[in-house]
């Protein structure tokens, strides 16, 4: 079963996909997956080529926060 997550950085908006996987580690039980990327103006939302990978956690709310982190970093690095 999944579940979708929105969460801003500054102007930007994400989407987010967290899944719940079969892996016997209990560190990876759970995927989250950027879906997209947009940044918000004065009028519009225009779309953002961002790549990170998949991040894994115990729950879904650790999972986000890695990949939180790893959208962080892009953002510094190539947004900036």
């Amino acid at each position: 079963m999944a579940s979708f997550h929105i969460r801003r950085f500054g102007q930007y908006l994400c989407d987010v996909t967290v899944t719940k996987e079969g892996f016997a580690s209990r560190s990876t039980r759970y995927r989250a997956h950027l879906d997209q990327v947009e940044r918000q103006t004065d009028t519009k939302h225009v779309p953002v080529p961002i790549e990170v990978a998949d991040t894994f956690g115990p729950s879904a709310k650790e999972a986000i926060a890695v990949l939180e982190e790893s959208i962080m970093v892009w953002l510094r690095e190539y947004a900036a």
